[in-house]
């Protein structure tokens, strides 16, 4: 039976007593045989926790169990047992009397009830239950207590599934069958800790076959939602679901609020692992809504914690701070309401629940603090947790907490105390047998040293760390630890030994993550993996000065960026497939400038015809974000102004030409004489408009004002698309255009992304297409479905694509374009089934196209802000086959949009190449801005697009004269 609260314990006793001596009462006075007997609608109709007891005299019982259940009887008798199972066991004693007799009465009238006098034995055996049950079941509850303290503490000893064991056998001979659910309910828990899956879903279902034998609907709910759970974490959601959905049913039909809740809770975890914010939350605020009906006094405060899960996964850490709180102001209460419990097996599971949920709060907190950059409020956050550590929390979230102490103390400052923390997680781990996370904590203490200097230190812990690594099997940890190592042997002055370490840290990550479906975290994953490749990118350009391999190493993380760690256009043995070293497709009228953006430096690579030169830059990428976002809040208003930038506010003609000093000075002496530059971002200059830097030396002019300045996403996807016979010949006008805009968005769809609003310009832009292009297709309004999309893009040699990108999955940082609803959507999932997204692209065949055109916000590199920072929708069509792509890189006013798009398909109608037509594009909005006297006028209206497109072909010429800009 679920525990409940105290005070409805003592309610039900005190009517059970009620019951009693009102019946003693009545026979006493009058002599007769009537007895007073529990209804038993009440008790099914009522909270297991607030049953209110109808008394009524002895010949109405009989007929109430004449209109009853055998089975539904037979629960009656037990709920009188049930009712004793609340109490201690000195204060169930001194009823076992009354009970027995209450009991007895009750079987025989069962009997005469049903007529069946080969069952009265069998009442009557159930009737003498009470005084040893109740001891045995008390004794066992201790025993139960212990078990669970240990379990949860990290003491997994294998004598604990015996002693559990013994106590279901002595239950199942004493006919206490469903109490035995409970305890296999507890050796799962046990099994699942020593990561022993098998045994553990064995202990589910014996649990479930008992749970569904005695009928007991409450614990089947909790079962099925146990089920559920495990499925959860072995990575099989639609199993998940199905036992979640179960148990969801079981606990609304019975009106059981707290499970109800728990389903509902599990089901909005896997909707926001999925993506789907707006379903998990509401499936999360339902879950609460059934908390507030529970006598359960844990129910809320799980609830608080999942919402403020939620708000900070999809970047609200506000809210999330908010309903934290409120998760902290429940575990307190819980806390209170220990000191009152009734049960020692439900104190156990208070104490854990309440202590690790605390932790996770404060956790969260932290690296909310964190990530705003308040390092003595996320010191003073983890110094709460050091009592609850001391008092005996789990072993598991207490080495948890401890490294994050660490990790807390180290970006503080706090040396020492930070190594003492270290220390302190290795030896909890160590006591838990946990390889994994012992080889975590000694890499997080092993660049604490690599920090302070402690070289021996280091190579010391790193040593133990790649040994606890390799024993735990676990390629993540190998990985890292290997990493760590190499950097030891980096700074003991060790270089190549470092290299050949950090390549194999490479090649363990690549395959690990290739061998796993990696969803949550994923971005983190890939976070750990470019550390790796920056260290080597140090490596190869101060220690080794080897622009070539640098080269190879940049094309490997950007390859991660697109598709995956070791895809992108690598074979099997992790080479490239050409040449980096060969310059033969360069043309001599284009130099081609490549970034490579490390914690600390930044590598600037010019490649022309006759060879390649590398220069160094000392600018933290830290530096270089903040002076990007300066200049990008100068050109638009939609992009996000730099946190606390010091000093005064700059022109924009300013801080263009700083970024030009920084990113086009250094290499300025390659451009000589050329005609034609691609620019291959990194980091954050992936959003930066090249062509809209301004050399401020003498006259200021833009950089599109003397050169032809287009991007590509990578080398090796510049030199694909650069090869003969790649890609549709240009300037030959396009026969089959597929036009698509003018889409119609659902209100559900506006709901879930609020930037998705009716675009009147894009209606203008098809239109503009259709006067000016023949034979075209054109897709707009409720025709606009992804699916008509697909099934038309591969046979059109144009595309112009005028929508919204969306953030899709929310927190995933990549961006992803929106369609007309094929059906009316009804769900977050409806919505889904609208947007196409980078993967899919990348998977359709455009080879027979010339050119697409999104003209949509942020389609070239993702979203501004977020952890993107790479190849987007631009790229997925490159991979897709189409040669030239324009897109934008910010967001952009629909006006400016429309105004830009229209320009630039006059220009693609006078017969321009898409190159020229960009370039006439432009010169035209700058020139406009020169004859206003404000360079800035106009420019977020042409500055946000950019041209990925090849390089010319040896004996190509542009469809527009150069000279005639």
């Amino acid at each position: 039976m679920g525990p409940v609260k105290r005070r409805s314990a003592a309610t039900a006793l005190l009517f059970l007593a009620a019951a009693v001596l009102l019946q003693f009462s009545t026979v006493s006075r009058t002599g007769t045989d009537r007895r007073y007997m529990i209804n038993p609608a009440s008790i099914y109709r009522a909270d297991p926790g607030e049953m209110s007891f109808l008394l009524m005299p002895g010949d109405e019982a009989l007929e109430v169990f004449r209109g009853a259940d055998y089975d539904d009887c037979s629960k009656i008798l037990n709920t009188f047992t049930e009712i004793y199972f609340m109490k201690r066991l000195a204060e169930a004693e001194e009823r076992c009397t009354v009970l027995e007799d209450e009991t007895g009465r009750i079987a025989q009238m069962i009997s005469e009830a049903f007529d069946t006098p080969h069952r009265f034995e069998a009442f009557q055996r159930q009737a003498a239950w009470p005084r040893k049950l109740i001891r045995m079941k008390l004794e066992g509850d201790e025993r139960f207590a212990k078990c669970a303290r240990r379990i949860y503490g990290g003491d997994l000893s294998p004598e604990i599934p015996a002693i559990l064991e013994g106590d279901i056998g002595l239950m199942l001979r004493e006919g206490a069958d469903c109490e035995n659910g409970h305890y296999l309910d507890l050796m799962a828990t046990y099994y699942f800790a020593m990561k022993d899956d098998a045994r553990a879903f064995e202990s589910l279902c014996r649990a479930g076959e008992i749970f569904s034998r005695c009928g007991n609907k409450a614990a089947m709910a909790q079962f099925t939602g146990r089920m559920g759970e495990y499925f959860k974490r072995k990575g099989k959601p639609e199993k998940a679901e199905e036992y979640l959905m179960q148990s969801l049913a079981i606990a609304l039909g019975m009106d059981e609020p707290y499970y109800a809740a728990r389903a509902y809770s599990f089901l909005g975890s896997m909707r926001r692992d999925q993506g789907f914010f707006f379903e998990a939350e509401s499936l999360f605020t339902q879950s609460l809504a059934c908390c507030e009906r529970s006598t359960r006094i844990d129910c809320r405060k799980s609830q608080y914690i999942s919402l403020a899960r939620l708000y900070y996964d999809f970047g609200q850490p506000g809210l999330s701070e908010y309903y934290l709180e409120l998760a902290m102001g429940e575990i307190e209460t819980i806390r209170r309401g220990i000191r009152e419990s009734y049960s020692p097996t439900h104190d156990v599971y208070l104490e854990n629940s309440a202590s690790s949920s605390l932790g996770t709060c404060l956790s969260l907190k932290t690296r909310i603090l964190m990530g705003r950059g308040e390092f003595e409020g996320a010191v003073k956050t983890m110094e709460a947790t050091l009592p609850l550590i001391d008092r005996g929390l789990d072993r598991h979230m207490e080495a948890e907490l401890e490294r994050q102490l660490g990790d807390v103390y180290t970006a503080a400052g706090r040396f020492g105390d930070a190594r003492r923390f270290y220390a302190r997680a290795i030896e909890t781990s160590r006591r838990l047998g946990e390889s994994r996370e012992i080889a975590g904590h000694l890499t997080a203490l092993t660049l604490l040293h690599l920090e302070t200097g402690d070289m021996d230190k280091a190579e010391e812990s790193a040593l133990e760390a790649v040994r606890q690594a390799s024993g735990s099997g676990d390629w993540a940890a190998r990985s890292a630890a290997l990493h760590a190592s190499g950097l030891v042997e980096i700074g003991k002055g060790r270089a190549a030994e470092g290299y050949d370490l950090l390549r194999s840290a490479v090649a363990i990550f690549e395959n690990g993550y290739a061998s796993r479906n990696v969803a949550a975290g994923k971005r983190a994953m890939e976070s750990d993996l470019n550390g790796i490749y920056c260290d080597i990118f140090a490596l190869q350009a101060e220690e080794f000065n080897n622009v070539d391999s640098l080269l190879w190493w940049a094309e490997k993380r950007r390859g991660a960026a697109a598709s995956g760690p070791g895809a992108a256009g690598f074979g099997a043995d992790g080479t490239a497939g050409w040449e980096i070293g060969d310059l033969s497709w360069i043309p001599p009228e284009a130099a081609v400038i490549q970034y490579v953006v490390t914690p600390g430096k930044l590598y600037v690579v010019a490649s022309v015809a006759g060879g390649r030169v590398l220069v160094p830059v000392d600018i933290s990428s830290a530096v270089l974000r903040e002076s990007t976002s300066r200049f990008l809040s100068l050109c638009s208003p939609h992009c996000e102004k730099p946190a606390g930038a010091p000093g005064p506010r700059p022109t924009l003609e300013e801080a263009a030409s700083d970024l030009y000093d920084i990113l086009v000075r250094p290499v300025s002496e390659s451009l000589d004489g050329k005609s034609i530059v691609c620019f291959i971002p990194d980091g954050p200059l992936h959003y930066l408009p090249f062509h809209a830097l301004i050399d401020g030396r003498g006259a200021p002019r833009f950089l599109a004002e003397r050169l032809d300045v287009t991007t590509s996403g990578s080398l090796a996807g510049l030199r694909r698309r650069t090869a003969p016979g790649t890609g549709a010949a240009p300037g030959d006008g396009f026969r089959h255009p597929l036009l698509v805009g003018a889409l119609e968005y659902s209100p559900l769809a506006k709901r879930i992304f609020p930037e998705v609003v009716d675009l009147p310009g894009s209606a203008s832009e098809i239109e503009r297409a259709a006067r000016l292009l023949d034979g075209e297709t054109l897709l707009d309004g409720r025709d606009a479905t992804k699916e008509e999309f697909i099934l038309r893009a591969p046979g059109a040699d144009l595309v112009l694509i005028s929508t919204h990108t969306i953030e899709y999955p929310v927190f995933s940082g990549e961006t992803a374009l929106l369609f007309s609803p094929a059906t009316g959507a009804r769900s977050e999932m409806d919505v889904s089934r609208a947007i196409l997204t980078a993967d899919e692209i990348g998977g359709m065949d455009l080879s027979g196209s010339k050119l697409v055109v999104l003209a949509a916000c942020e389609s070239a590199c993702g979203r501004m802000g977020s952890n993107a920072g790479g190849p987007g929708l631009s790229e997925a069509f490159s991979r897709a086959g189409a040669p030239v792509v324009l897109s934008s890189l910010w967001r952009i006013g629909d006006e400016a949009a429309q105004s830009f798009v229209c320009r630039f398909l006059d220009e693609l109608a006078g017969g321009a190449d898409a190159a020229g037509a960009v370039r006439c594009a432009r010169m035209k909005a700058i020139s406009e801005a020169r004859e206003a006297g404000d360079l800035s006028a106009d420019i977020e209206g042409w500055a946000p697009f950019t041209l990925l497109a090849p390089l010319p072909r040896p004996g190509e010429t542009r469809a527009t004269d150069h000279k005639n800009r």
